[in-house]
């Protein structure tokens, strides 16, 4: 009986002991974890930060969207994808983290994607851009102001900005699209 009370004093007073030590354990092992969760959905965030502003470069590129436009367009994005993954985040704190990789992004510019659709908007962009400089160029009596040679001086513009990005395109094609943009613009002006 002496026996059996005294395993049972000893088991008592090494539960006593030992149940502290278990429980610290077990909140630090909590406290771990919970931490571990906070930064893997701070992380899972970033990504979607980065990914809605990168969808929203490419669409103001595509669709020519200034500022405050492409700013929304990452706002919808990352919303969006949030919402379908029950991922509730404020409103502000959202909109200060697509600033702050804004911020990022352009104090650290990465290479956008060399991709069919990247290529097109840049051939586009610079065919508009010659054309623009063209018509500017022949009010301003930089060059002769008559059709063949502002289309020539468009081409160069265009051939040199293009070489400029490592793309090179066909003069034939370069002024069909010339011709293209120039009747985009007179198409434009007929519509207002």
């Amino acid at each position: 009986m002496e026996l059996t009370n005294f395993l049972s004093l000893l088991a008592q007073f090494l539960l006593v002991i030992a149940l502290p030590l278990v429980i610290a354990a077990a909140v630090q092992t909590i406290r771990v974890q919970s931490q571990r969760l906070g930064d893997e959905r701070l992380e899972t965030l970033r990504t979607i930060v980065e990914t809605a502003v990168q969808v929203a470069e490419q669409t103001g590129i595509m669709e020519g969207l200034t500022g405050p436009q492409k700013r929304e367009r990452a706002v919808q994005v990352a919303q969006d994808f949030l919402q379908k993954r029950g991922v509730n985040v404020d409103l502000r704190q959202l909109i200060s983290l697509i600033e702050a990789e804004v911020l990022a992004q352009f104090h650290n510019p990465a290479m956008p994607a060399d991709t069919a659709g990247a290529r097109q908007a840049l051939i586009d962009q610079a065919i508009e851009a010659a054309v623009l400089a063209a018509e500017q160029s022949g009010l301003q009596g930089l060059i002769q102001n008559t059709g063949p040679e502002k289309k020539a001086y468009a081409m160069r513009l265009a051939a040199e900005y293009l070489k400029q990005h490592g793309i090179s395109i066909p003069d034939e094609l370069a002024g069909g699209l010339i011709e293209a943009q120039l009747l985009r613009f007179i198409l434009a002006v007929r519509r207002q």
